[in-house]
């Protein structure tokens, strides 16, 4: 099966890290399971509270901020004026769902992706190690709680 990211995935990506950008593109290709991006990808401080207030985001310190040059966390990992982190949603061929099944293929892809081109990943289904250094064959378990989240290395 190939997968390409589609032309409305591609619009909500236009503000990340073109290095981040890469590998998702690269793990498309790699992928057995389709994914895409569900709304835009980069967020202002405003974008993020907002997000917050509503409960859709649990930190200030998100890597979708767009880097504006002050940021003072992990997240200046990603380029000024980008920001360092996608949310990956499985494509299930009529709908976009959040189910770990679904999610463990497109970590694979991420996690063989950011192996090829060296640019270290953290996945939000394994928090505490960077991608690639989640062994131990296929992806089929995790300790963290958003699966589809992939940012710049941060470890």
């Amino acid at each position: 099966m190939t997968c390409t990211l589609s032309t409305r995935s591609l619009s909500f990506v236009s503000r990340v890290d073109p290095r981040l950008i890469a590998v998702a593109k690269l793990a498309i290709s790699l992928s057995t399971q389709d994914f895409g991006f569900t709304a835009e990808q980069s967020r202002t401080l405003a974008e993020e509270r907002a997000l917050m207030t509503r409960g859709f985001s649990h930190t200030i310190h998100s890597h979708h901020l767009i880097n504006d040059g002050s940021l003072t966390w992990e997240a200046t990992q990603s380029a000024v004026g980008f920001s360092g982190a996608i949310d990956a949603v499985p494509w299930n061929g009529s709908a976009f769902v959040w189910e770990w099944p679904l999610i463990y293929p497109v970590a694979e892809a991420f996690r063989e992706a950011s192996a090829q081109l060296a640019m270290p990943i953290t996945w939000g289904g394994e928090w505490g190690k960077l991608l690639t250094d989640v062994k131990g064959g296929p992806i089929s378990s995790h300790t963290g709680f958003d699966g589809p989240h992939f940012e710049l290395g941060r470890n």
